[in-house]
């Protein structure tokens, strides 16, 4: 934990969903917000060390607020279903308004939510907004990554 990491959360977005570069200038996010292509890597990163700083509980971790406040809102904002018969899940991007397509490296990202909430049921003595949200969080995001996996599967499978 340094001031990098502070830096980056000074410069976060307030909606927490970042576009998926930073202007090295300003160090401000821009252009689409998604989990796909040269972004997914980013939030797998953002939850591995939210898994190595627990070691040290007792420094705050703006890291996993950042972790947390993005999936919290990723599920509010870009998370939809299909109208289809197979009702499939998916992220939508965002470009100004949201473009419901969903890109197929977006298909790591039921990982990262399966171990963020294994990290978290791991963890509720310690969670900071308390061990019941902390329990609520976690069954959204293995719902949710249960449901990216399906959505996932059925697309490699049709196609």
């Amino acid at each position: 934990h340094g001031p990098q990491h502070e830096t980056i959360k000074d410069h976060f977005p307030q909606d927490c969903l970042p576009g998926k570069y930073i202007n090295p200038n300003s160090l401000g996010f821009y252009d689409v917000t998604t989990i796909g292509s040269m972004a997914d890597s980013s939030f797998e990163y953002l939850l591995k060390q939210v898994v190595q700083m627990h070691a040290l509980p007792s420094v705050a971790n703006p890291i996993r607020e950042m972790y947390e406040c993005f999936v919290d809102n990723l599920a509010r904002h870009m998370v939809r279903t299909t109208n289809g018969p197979l009702k499939l899940t998916y992220v939508a991007e965002r470009r100004g308004g949201l473009d419901h397509r969903m890109d197929e490296l977006a298909c790591y990202f039921p990982g990262v939510l399966a171990l963020g909430a294994l990290h978290k049921m791991q963890n509720l003595e310690s969670a900071p907004e308390g061990a019941e949200k902390a329990r609520a969080r976690a069954g959204r995001d293995l719902l949710l990554a249960h449901e990216l996996g399906r959505t996932c599967y059925q697309a490699w499978r049709t196609s």
